[in-house]
């Protein structure tokens, strides 16, 4: 049986998020069990511009920009768009309609499969994802270092699972140094 390494003191878990549907706002959790898979009910539904059928790209395409602007939360097993204090179930016509009138173009939401398959009425994520999206505090510094507005700078850009407060001696882009390594919070590893 192969060793695993593990991590010696990185940080502390400074903020928990999760992003039922895909390129939108998400939830911050106070806690959180970790799965296979990752936190369950993240990215398990993902909108497609009706015109083309492409997946929403909001990082890529400048009409998706909006997207992460409009909140996401899971009630149950099931997503739900949040508009001035309502929330409406994600699959729900009145739920494509106001992703619609958001973005201002023909928009629907669908359920997620797996990457790579298809099925009636369900799209596939639009890349392979890793189960988990981390940023530390050491790499938002250093970036708002190299920014001329540093308040550009905030977690929910990256739209991030996990926000790690790391200690002072870490400097830049820390996250490269727990690739392939186990973490713990708390009594559990992952």
């Amino acid at each position: 049986m192969a060793r695993r390494r593990i991590m010696t003191a990185f940080g502390r878990i400074k903020e928990i998020w999760r992003y039922p549907i895909s390129s939108m706002g998400g939830e911050r959790l106070e806690g959180t069990e970790l799965a296979e898979g990752g936190i369950a009910g993240d990215r398990i539904w993902g909108i497609i511009d009706r015109r083309d059928g492409t997946v929403a790209a909001p990082e890529k395409r400048k009409h998706w920009r909006p997207l992460p602007n409009l909140p996401a939360r899971l009630k149950g097993d099931r997503p739900e768009i949040g508009l001035d204090g309502s929330w409406i179930d994600a699959g729900s016509s009145l739920a494509g309609e106001l992703v619609s009138a958001f973005l201002d173009f023909p928009a629907a939401l669908h359920p997620h499969v797996p990457f790579g398959s298809e099925a009636r009425d369900h799209i596939a994520p639009r890349y392979q994802r890793a189960d988990i999206h981390i940023v530390t505090s050491a790499s938002m510094n250093r970036l708002a270092g190299l920014l001329e507005d540093p308040s550009q700078v905030d977690s929910r850009r990256f739209r991030p699972n996990i926000v790690i407060e790391t200690d002072a001696s870490r400097q830049g882009f820390v996250e490269q140094q727990i690739i392939g390594k186990c973490c713990r919070s708390g009594r559990r590893r992952w």
